[in-house]
């Protein structure tokens, strides 16, 4: 059984950036305010909250608050592990493949990030890449000895 859902996963964001939590909120405001919100679609943009944690985490880079970028990709190993499906899939096709973006890194470089993840983000951080390189498909191709 999986420990995080959609409906904490950002809650785990919070204590390391109190300040994103008003940005969360901005980010459901203005969806549950849009034409798009209409049933049965989901009442948060989760993909718009690893974007706009994807920009933190460029600003945080670009400011040299590597300990903090730990603490965050931290909780990205967290979700990568013991997220639900949802929650792997946004850290992976929202947060990792946002980062990996060079457009969005005005004075720094996607690669600056790597060293600072943990071994499950390195994992799929490097499955993101290949997908944009060679057309790989992202999944979990490891062998599991249960």
């Amino acid at each position: 059984m999986t420990g995080i859902d959609r409906n904490s996963m950002f809650d785990r964001i919070l204590p390391i950036l109190p300040e994103f939590g008003a940005e969360l909120q901005a980010l459901k405001e203005d969806y549950l305010a849009s034409p798009h919100a209409v049933p049965p679609a989901p009442d948060f943009p989760y993909y718009g909250a690893a974007n706009a944690l994807a920009h933190r985490v460029i600003t945080l880079l670009e400011n040299h608050q590597t300990d903090t970028i730990k603490d965050v990709f931290a909780v990205l190993e967290d979700w990568l592990l013991q997220g639900d499906d949802f929650v792997s899939e946004v850290a992976t096709i929202g947060l990792i493949e946002d980062l990996q973006n060079g457009n969005l890194h005005p004075s720094t470089q996607p690669a600056d990030l790597v060293g600072l993840l943990g071994p499950e983000g390195r994992y799929w951080w490097m499955k993101v890449e290949r997908f944009w390189l060679h057309g790989e498909i992202i999944h979990d191709d490891r062998v599991r000895q249960d």
